[in-house]
């Protein structure tokens, strides 16, 4: 196992977690968080907690309002949590990172009152996960995990499992590589994989308010009947699971279930057959209801009772504009539309005029960011002299987005000098380029070892220099860049760290772009692409202070250059990126909000001069041309809430920090 020392699961619940497939952690719950939950519950019902003939209905979800931390509502669930997917280094923060007060209401049914339930006549056993194609090793559902909010006794209600059910899901998925985003029918069309005619073995989930129920990810479950309880959460990997590790001690339990279900060691040579994938739910329009319904009820609670706003006011930490609007709204007598209107028409004249022109003026905006991202094409590269002889220049091009920007323009027909540390991998990069070309016309590579931090190797610099003399170069893009191993505090950071940052980031692109203006002045046509990063672009990113810092002067560089140079023919841009899949970013699996390089790069040369979301953001020679980060940066932007975002962007890091010093102490112990 990667855990070295268990803190919460005792030896009989993780031998019961391999066995059966979940775990129960008594009172796990932090208590004053289980009564706040809880108090007001009737109120949003809009039910009587005494007259049972006002529960008109059996099931009720109830939206999420207010939310905690995940590790001060219940820390013994959390710790448990980590210890059963392998450590906290595996698990994604940003999808479990804090608690809500979603709801299921299930106030029975006279349905049930005089039955014996019998599992297997129950419909609907399924298991979770209805946004994401499911293989073997998913990551994107680590656990099911399920609170209980109130006690729940034998008939009252509890989900029913059947832990021998998880035995047809693995086979299953074991057996189908290509995965599935559903879990299909049996051929015969009449049972699913996750029937449970063959189960032997059912539990019906039962306990005391604060009991957490951990389930295996592959849990076949069902719902029955009078329970309040969150809605499943799920703990989200922040990588598949690995199925075939070289020290066995290093699987999770969730990885050593599915393999004592198949009866192996280890799976190494299984492997998915199609991409894997992630999309809306198609649950979403339910759960967008189950606000509408809320506020609903809850008007027709207040008209009942004559509620004050107080009553029905929620007791969880509301945000800080909640606060504000709430004061404002106790203290000033604001009178209702109608009055507004027939006692003062010209003030509400003005304000509908004001407000007429403020949304006209977002909708323009927007509608101009949109066109930018999904519609309009940017410039021609053949402005900049594809298949015409020219040559683009590439650094940091051994590997990731600098590798895809010379494929790329290579593929446009420009020849292509590439540059970076790793002589091996320039090489063969040089090789694939001049066995490709445009229309048939053969291009040409160039290879120049550099290491960028070096900004006193006059050899190296001299040599770059000789290379360039003498060439058309339309198009320069200064990829070549350096960040932290993991986030620290500024006053932590080693001097050569920041060193090499200021030298990578910033001495060298500088120099560089000095080094290949003069000539696209000359010839009156360029393009100048400096990477950019929504850390120091678009928000502070504290404990990235160094690198941050070098990303707001590329912004600034680039800003006030392509001022100087747009009457020369020039065009001068900062790209800024959110994550890519990169060795920089150390991400690997790609998403709707982190692309392959591939797919970046494409999208950047095909918006070449287009600002995108950053349109209208007074951000002079800034683009943000991949559509998820262009709507991103225009929220951003947008909304405004800038500390907001710096505040969460330093939570993440920290908590990336913890994660990755875990980690290094791991490895140091294995050494």
């Amino acid at each position: 196992m990667a855990i070295d020392e268990y803190k919460y699961l005792t030896p009989e619940q993780r031998e019961h977690f391999l066995e059966h497939g979940w775990v129960k952690i008594p009172k796990a719950v932090n208590e004053e968080y289980l009564k706040r939950f809880t108090e007001n519950v009737w109120v949003r019902l809009g039910y009587d907690p005494n007259d049972k003939s006002t529960w008109t209905k059996e099931k009720i979800h109830m939206p999420r309002h207010r939310e905690i931390p995940t590790r001060e509502f219940m820390p013994k669930a959390w710790g448990a949590m980590c210890e059963i997917l392998g450590g906290e280094d595996r698990i994604d923060p940003t999808l479990f990172e804090s608690c809500g007060d979603s709801l299921i209401v299930n106030l029975g049914s006279d349905e049930w009152v005089d039955k014996t339930i019998q599992p297997k006549d129950l419909g609907n056993w399924h298991i979770d996960g209805d946004w994401f194609t499911h293989f073997l090793d998913s990551g994107e559902q680590g656990l099911t995990v399920i609170v209980l909010f109130n006690d729940i006794v034998p008939r009252g209600g509890g989900t029913y499992i059947a832990p021998d059910g998880i035995k047809n899901v693995v086979q299953w998925l074991h057996d189908h590589p290509e995965g599935a985003s559903e879990m299909p029918q049996d051929p015969d069309g009449s049972r699913s994989i996750c029937s449970i005619q063959s189960c032997k073995e059912f539990v019906e989930l039962t306990g005391e308010a604060g009991d957490v129920i951990l389930l295996h990810p592959f849990m076949v479950r069902n719902l029955a009947a009078m329970i309040w309880k969150d809605p499943l959460w799920f703990t989200d990997s922040m990588e598949p699971l690995n199925l075939n590790r070289e020290d066995p001690k290093d699987y999770s339990l969730v990885e050593l279930k599915i393999l004592r279900t198949l009866g192996v060691d280890s799976l190494p040579d299984w492997k998915i057959a199609a991409p894997r994938r992630r999309f809306t739910p198609r649950t979403r329009a339910g759960k967008d209801a189950m606000i509408i319904q809320e506020v609903e009820r809850m008007k027709a609670h207040a008209t009942k009772t004559d509620a004050s706003r107080d009553t029905c006011r929620r007791p969880l930490r509301p945000s800080a504009l909640a606060v504000i609007m709430d004061n404002i709204l106790a203290a000033v007598p604001i009178p209702s539309s109608h009055v507004l209107v027939t006692d003062y028409p010209k003030v509400a004249l003005f304000l509908l005029a004001v407000g007429s022109f403020s949304v006209a003026r977002f909708a323009f905006k927007t509608l101009f960011v949109l066109l930018q991202t999904f519609v309009v094409s940017g410039k021609s590269l053949k402005k900049y002299g594809a298949g015409k002889g020219a040559w683009a220049v590439v650094t940091g091009a051994s590997e990731g987005i600098g590798r895809e920007y010379a494929l790329q323009l290579a593929s446009k027909g420009f020849n292509v000098i590439v540059s970076a540390r790793n002589a091996t991998a320039l090489a063969s990069l040089v090789s694939e380029i001049e066995s490709q070309g445009k229309d048939g016309k053969k291009v040409q590579a160039k290879a120049v070892p550099m290491d960028f931090s070096q900004l006193d190797n006059a050899a190296q610099w001299n040599k770059l220099q000789s290379e360039l003399a003498g060439l058309d170069v339309g198009v320069l893009v200064n990829n070549a860049g350096k960040s932290y191993n993991h986030p620290e505090d500024f006053h932590a950071t080693s001097a050569k760290d920041m060193e090499d940052i200021v030298a990578i980031n910033i001495a060298s692109l500088v120099r560089l772009t000095k080094m290949v203006l003069p000539g696209m002045v000359e010839r009156k046509r360029g393009l100048i692409i400096n990477m950019g990063s929504f850390s120091g672009v678009s928000v502070a990113s504290p404990m990235l202070a160094t690198y941050a810092g070098s990303k707001s002067f590329v912004s600034s560089f680039s800003g006030s250059l392509a001022e100087e140079v747009k009457g020369k023919g020039i065009d001068v841009e900062c790209v800024n990126t959110y994550f890519v899949v990169s060795n920089m970013s150390k991400i690997r699996k790609s998403s709707a909000l982190i692309p392959t390089p591939k797919a970046y790069v494409r999208s950047v040369l095909s918006k070449i001069a287009l600002p995108c979301g950053a349109l209208w953001t007074k951000r002079p020679g800034v683009v943000t041309p991949y559509w998820s980060h262009s709507l991103l940066d225009y929220v951003m932007n947008v909304i405004g809430w800038n500390m907001a975002f710096v505040r969460y962007t330093h939570a993440l890091h920290k908590d990336i920090r913890r994660r990755a010093l875990r980690k290094m102490e791991r490895e140091a112990k294995k050494q």
